[in-house]
């Protein structure tokens, strides 16, 4: 055991190592005692002293389609996190301020998880039913996840929960496939494993995980922004944490700012 908290991140090639120096430089910014782990395979490059310790995780996936290997590969390298506490971050993630809130609420909960903010259809019936043999066309009472962010404790994964989101994963990889799935992904299933399992999770709120490609609404800084925006991570947060009243974000444009019962528009075009 290498620290009590710590944050793992999990990737195969180098452009991915790449996409990840924002995010490490960020935690490194406002956690410089927080411990980031590297989940990557033999091949990929990490540069001596970028991050604390990296394990290289030797599976072989060739048994399954190229399009699903990458997905895999996370799933099986959060099951390898060293720490207590642990916040995955996906590598084009950028942090606005510390997280120590996350690993404060994993003394209480086992799993931290935020609600996607779009509901994409295209991401199959997986995403609809809940539970599958419910005779109501539509259960959306569990919503959908994003899992570029999870916040998760020793606790969950003993219980078996990585494993069964696993195997939901891998036993659908077929039926996607006979579809033609495109967007078939490790997410698709993570909300049928919330509902089949006894896990005890907390949905965080919009501010711990900003998808910047969707409208949200804010108050109080960002902690974590997730997504590619066309003006950069760095820049995108900075501007979305100019202010902390409560806020309408509009993606890669504005903020409606909310004062007494007004409401003031702040362009992005006009941050410095």
């Amino acid at each position: 055991m290498i620290g009590k908290s710590g944050i793992l991140l999990a990737a195969t090639g180098d452009k991915y190592v790449d996409e990840a120096i924002p995010l490490i430089a960020s935690i490194r910014q406002f956690m410089p005692d927080v411990l980031i782990h590297f989940v990557t395979d033999e091949a990929t490059t990490i540069a001596d002293g970028l991050v604390d310790s990296v394990d290289r995780l030797d599976v072989d996936l060739s048994d399954y389609p190229q399009q699903f290997r990458g997905y895999l590969f996370r799933v099986l390298s959060l099951q390898r996190s060293p720490f207590e506490r642990t916040v995955h971050m996906d590598c084009d993630t950028i942090l606005g301020t510390s997280i120590y809130e996350m690993f404060h609420a994993l003394q209480r909960f086992e799993l931290l998880v935020g609600a996607a903010p779009m509901k994409l259809l295209t991401y199959g019936n997986s995403s609809e039913m809940l539970p599958e043999d419910c005779d109501k066309p539509s259960v959306p009472v569990v919503p959908r996840i994003n899992v570029g962010v999870i916040g998760y404790n020793r606790s969950c994964m003993e219980s078996g929960f990585f494993a069964h989101w696993c195997k939901l994963f891998k036993h659908g990889m077929a039926p996607a496939t006979k579809k033609g799935r495109t967007k078939f992904g490790d997410q698709s299933v993570f909300r049928k494993a919330i509902w089949e399992t006894n896990v005890n999770f907390l949905l965080l709120p919009p501010e711990f995980h900003l998808r910047t490609g969707a409208p949200q609404y804010l108050h109080g800084k960002v902690r974590i922004a997730h997504g590619r925006p066309p003006v950069g991570r760095e820049k995108l947060i900075a501007f979305v944490n100019s202010y902390t009243e409560q806020r309408l974000y509009l993606p890669y444009q504005s903020m409606m700012i909310k004062r007494s019962n007004n409401w003031v528009n702040v362009k992005l075009t006009d941050f410095q």
